[in-house]
């Protein structure tokens, strides 16, 4: 048992060792094969729309959450207090009887 997993180990230490190297590599390319006006090109042709790639708007209306949550808590709260009218009816007639 011992022995797979020192075996395990070194082959996840091999495994991250030759990622690692494939990671250098493809750095060293990257920065070998800097080209601005290809790095412009791609930015240029991301954004047709004159978006930008930070999102400043919701994608949904905070005062509508706002509202829904409202809301669920006036549900929950208008269940809770007819449990605890069913509570106190329950223990009224409990009483009643005794």
């Amino acid at each position: 048992m011992l022995l797979k997993a020192q075996k395990r180990n070194k082959d996840v230490r091999v495994y991250d060792t030759v990622n690692l190297v494939q990671k250098k590599q493809q750095r060293k390319e990257g920065i070998e094969n800097f080209n601005e006006k290809a790095i412009f090109n791609i930015i240029g042709n991301t954004y047709n729309d004159q978006s930008s790639s930070m999102n400043y708007r919701c994608s949904f209306n905070p005062i509508d959450r706002l509202v829904e949550a409202y809301e669920e808590n006036k549900k929950l709260y208008e269940r809770l207090i007819k449990v605890e009218q069913e509570k106190t009816a329950y223990l009224e007639r409990l009483v009643d009887k005794k």
